[in-house]
């Protein structure tokens, strides 16, 4: 179906976000071995059972199963949260303006 201009696109903070969106900021490999986005930015979340969570300044990663937000780009274990896909109800990331 071709775009007639004035659908309903967003700016691209969806969690449905693709390379094709033009909003990665690069890509690294993660545990199943496929490329994926990592955006950078502040995270809001919320869980399924109510907790807000927010990170400033952080890295996200979308894989399979969890949604994996970092405070550096490396993604390491000990600055690394991992929230699985099925306990987030929402998550928005703001990207730095520039």
């Amino acid at each position: 179906m071709a775009d007639d201009g004035g659908g309903d696109r967003d700016d691209g903070d969806d969690v449905n976000a693709t390379p094709d969106d033009g909003v990665d900021t690069g890509t690294t490999p993660d545990a199943n071995s496929f490329e994926t986005p990592v955006r950078r930015g502040s995270v809001d979340l919320r869980t399924r059972d109510g907790e807000a969570v927010h990170h400033d300044e952080a890295f996200v990663r979308y894989e399979r199963e969890a949604f994996v937000v970092s405070t550096d780009g490396s993604f390491a274990g000990e600055r690394t949260e991992r929230y699985p896909k099925s306990v987030v109800a929402w998550i928005q990331v703001r990207h730095p303006r520039r």
